[in-house]
């Protein structure tokens, strides 16, 4: 996992004799054979001490908890104007659950 601007300069990474792309199968959305995704959330660019790939089995690594989603409707708070409110509440977060099933990469300076 790592944001489109890494993404974009794995993509552009040649190699340094025959100019030929170090990584052409990330055409197909794979990485050394790996699937990977896009996280627009992770940092950009890869700058000093940014953690910008993660690498592993998230699936066994992090557990996504989640509540029962709430619906609340209101007929009182907009009756002057002949509306129903209604407002859905969905509470969910993640834990990492297995450390060793998830490597980042953090840069140093």
């Amino acid at each position: 996992m790592f944001s489109d601007g890494v993404e974009a300069i794995l993509k552009g990474t040649v190699a340094i004799g025959s100019g030929e792309r170090l990584f052409p199968e990330m055409d197909g959305g794979r990485l050394l054979s790996y699937r990977y995704v896009v996280n627009v959330d992770m940092p950009q660019s890869l700058t000093a001490t940014g953690k910008t790939i993660a690498f592993g089995s998230f699936k066994n690594g992090v557990t996504v908890r989640q509540s029962t989603p709430i619906v609340a409707v209101s007929k009182e708070r907009f009756a002057e104007f002949f509306q129903t409110y209604f407002s859905l509440v969905h509470r969910q977060d993640c834990v990492v659950s297995d450390a060793n099933a998830i490597a980042v990469l953090q840069q140093h300076a």
